[in-house]
């Protein structure tokens, strides 16, 4: 019975010595240089990283134990281009490179939870993550996107993991994107569009987005069409989440907004699996800080 206790409080000491190491070194770094070419004519390179480190004990696959291990590995790595073509026109091309450096025997390797990460083999992915143009017809109420990027459902899943406090993005993040379009990324080709209005002096806002994408994990089934169409309306009372139109969301503010934003979500596809249908959804996200100052950060760009 003692050799039992002691080894239980020896594996509940490792543990805690890989839950600290990887919250220690799960950070995350990025470099934005800015290129100016003229009037309204800008270029933005970004390099962003997120490093883990893990520690695994007792792993056994098909019969096989393993011995207990160190994992130091980027979880996120993104390589990215996005400017301005002239001052109502901008664009942005992003490429990733998740999980560069894994050991394939990990401990959050070859798995079937939904969210947890998938083994990158010889670190040979490297892929496009988003893809599109945003036309301003008017800054504030009508922005039109093309391309390759999230429909705005889901305040998780429209978030970057790079912004979010928690060691990893939710499931709230990861089951949207599986049941909206079938991959973990979770983009797709369309079109979206959307705006935003903040009245300073009431101190409320709304913000909206409107999209119709082309999702290719469908089946056969009669009727309909296999044209994703979403909708997102949020109202926000306090601090603003932001003071332009983007499709990038912060998350922390550093107790500098006071605020909070009620949403509404819906997506619908005629002919797709039989759950592709997006019930009605709604999402709630507050900030409380010391100041009631608008906050003035610059947009959200790591997605």
């Amino acid at each position: 019975m003692k050799k039992i206790v002691k080894k239980l409080k020896k594996k509940a000491l490792l543990t805690g010595v890989g839950l600290a190491s990887a919250i220690l070194f799960t950070t995350s770094t990025n470099a934005a240089p800015t290129f100016t070419f003229g009037e309204g004519q800008e270029l933005e390179i970004f390099f962003c990283n997120q490093l883990w480190a893990i520690y695994t004990m007792d792993r056994v696959e098909n019969g096989t134990k393993y011995d207990n291990r160190w994992d130091f590995f980027l979880r996120r790595s993104r390589l990215g281009f996005q400017g301005k073509i002239s001052e109502n026109l901008s664009w942005r091309v992003w490429f990733a490179y998740d999980n560069v450096g894994m050991d394939p025997h990990t401990a959050i390797t070859y798995n079937n939870n939904v969210g947890l990460v998938n083994y990158n083999v010889n670190n040979r992915e490297f892929y496009i993550w988003d893809a599109m143009f945003t036309y301003a017809l008017h800054k504030n109420w009508a922005n039109i996107t093309i391309g390759y990027f999230r429909p705005q459902v889901g305040r998780e899943s429209i978030t970057a993991g790079f912004e979010v406090l928690s060691l990893e993005k939710a499931l709230a993040n990861f089951y949207p994107r599986m049941h909206l379009v079938g991959t973990g990324p979770g983009r797709e080709t369309g079109i979206n569009i959307g705006g935003l209005y903040n009245d300073e002096k009431r101190k409320w806002g709304i913000n909206y987005n409107f999209g119709v994408f082309n999702v290719d994990k469908f089946n056969g089934d009669k009727g309909g069409d296999n044209l994703l169409y979403t909708g997102r309306v949020a109202i926000t009372l306090g601090d603003p989440e932001m003071k332009k139109y983007t499709l990038g969301y912060k998350v922390n503010y550093f107790g500098k907004r006071n605020g909070i934003t009620f949403a509404i979500n819906y997506a619908y596809q005629g002919r797709a699996k039989p759950t592709i249908s997006y019930p009605l959804a709604a999402d709630i996200w507050y900030t409380l800080g010391n100041s009631t100052k608008y906050f003035d950060p610059r947009n959200s760009k790591l997605q």
